[in-house]
């Protein structure tokens, strides 16, 4: 049976829960907010096939990859809603459209993040953009394998890891299977985020009471707060300066509005995420990058185009798209999409979601022992990155001077 001794072995995809069959495997939220599998060894049959599935204890061998493309959209509209070319969309839009399903992930009614699947385009948009928090996957492996099995084309969208464990929980190929990764910076914690948006917004249910402004008999009434998170607005400042966004209503009337717009770096959740502080355990050794995960395509953004292709760059967002099947090259071969041919060598200086290991944040515990003792996650997250702003200006001075030296 699955037994987690050490946290850094378990990326909660969740594959040995789906696989169980007696359903005896259930998922615990920790003290950090990530899920762990939890046997009732009472109805354990020790059948092994939750240790089968599991992607840490079976590594499979890494794929070759077979294409590297710098990759724009056409329909700006489309590109300008995504995190980087609007590569995920074109591809969802195809499988849609020859009658297939697409799995992604979503917000759920409490905004936080969650894998389901759709059958129709729009039932796909809420699954676009990225989404920096690790989501809960829930039956989605048992549903893609019930759509296989009944001939329909699915597509899968995940982490490394969440596309590993799919591999893994399936046990066979599927013609009609077209997984898709991308490239990753490590997941942040589930309850992190939850008391973030708790603390942010004075609330968690999205819900404010507020009274009705045309009749003050009226008695008081509920209305949503959040009516959308973008972690990755373009629109604002650009795509390489992206914005931390959360979009809402104060009362009844009111018309969607900008609740916070923060840089990326100065958002307090953010700057927790990217400094590697609240990443799960399993993040910082990972065993599913770079082939490991056997995804048709991987998809990231294409941080490097400036140097080799500035040309083909409009602060607008281009995807990096590498195609690691045949599965892979054939629907992305029938896309309407700009595409330059690039090569590793290029696009991996600059994306540090290559990496299969980072180092963990040395005040990684303390933070979450500040949490546990009351603090804020704005004040957690600020009293361990603080740095004055002289050093922020030579650390940008060395960067600019280290990549005119090396390129």
């Amino acid at each position: 049976m699955i037994k987690i001794t050490d946290k850094h072995d378990c990326c909660g995809c969740s594959a040995c829960v789906q696989r169980c069959p007696k359903q005896c495997i259930s998922l615990k939220e920790d003290e950090e907010g990530f899920l762990y599998p939890k046997v009732n060894i009472d109805e354990c049959i020790d059948c092994h096939l939750c240790e089968k599935v599991c992607p840490w204890l079976n590594r499979p061998d890494k794929l070759q990859l077979l294409e590297v493309l710098a990759v724009k959209n056409r329909n700006e509209e489309e590109r300008m809603a995504s995190s980087s070319g609007g590569v995920f969309i074109a591809i969802a839009k195809k499988v849609i459209e020859r009658g297939g399903v697409v799995f992604g992930a979503v917000f759920d009614d409490n905004w936080e993040v969650v894998h389901k699947y759709s059958e129709t385009i729009d039932g796909v948009k809420p699954m676009m953009g990225s989404k920096y928090v690790q989501s809960r996957i829930g039956n989605c492996y048992r549903e893609a394998e019930n759509f296989l099995k009944s001939g329909r084309e699915v597509m899968f969208t995940g982490t490394p890891c969440q596309i590993t464990g799919l591999h893994r929980f399936l046990r066979k190929e599927y013609s009609n299977l077209l997984s898709v990764d991308f490239l990753c910076h490590g997941v942040p914690s589930p309850g992190v985020w939850r008391k973030y948006l708790t603390e942010a917004f004075d609330i968690h249910t999205q819900k404010c009471v507020v009274r009705k402004k045309t009749d003050k008999s009226e008695p008081l009434t509920t209305a949503p707060v959040i009516t959308d998170i973008d972690f990755r607005n373009k629109r604002l400042k650009g795509w390489r300066d992206f914005s931390f966004v959360v979009y809402g209503n104060l009362s009844v009337s009111d018309k969607k509005q900008v609740l916070l717009a923060d840089s990326h770096n100065e958002n307090p959740f953010m700057r927790g995420f990217l400094n590697d502080v609240y990443l799960r355990p399993s993040c910082y050794n990972c065993k599913c990058k770079n082939g490991i995960s056997h995804s048709d395509l991987t998809i990231a953004d294409y941080w490097a185009i400036d140097l080799f292709m500035p040309n083909f760059n409009d602060d607008k967002g281009v995807s990096l798209v590498i195609v690691n099947t045949q599965r892979g090259k054939e629907l992305f071969d029938c896309l309407n999409m700009d595409k330059k041919c690039s090569s590793l060598s290029d696009a991996k200086p600059m994306n540090g979601g290559f990496k299969e290991y980072i180092s963990e944040n040395p005040k990684r515990k303390m933070f979450f022992e500040c949490l546990s003792n009351g603090d804020s996650v704005e004040v957690a997250v600020e009293k361990f990155l603080y740095v004055p702003a002289y050093k922020v200006m030579l650390t940008r001075l060395k960067n600019k001077i280290i990549k005119a030296i090396k390129f």
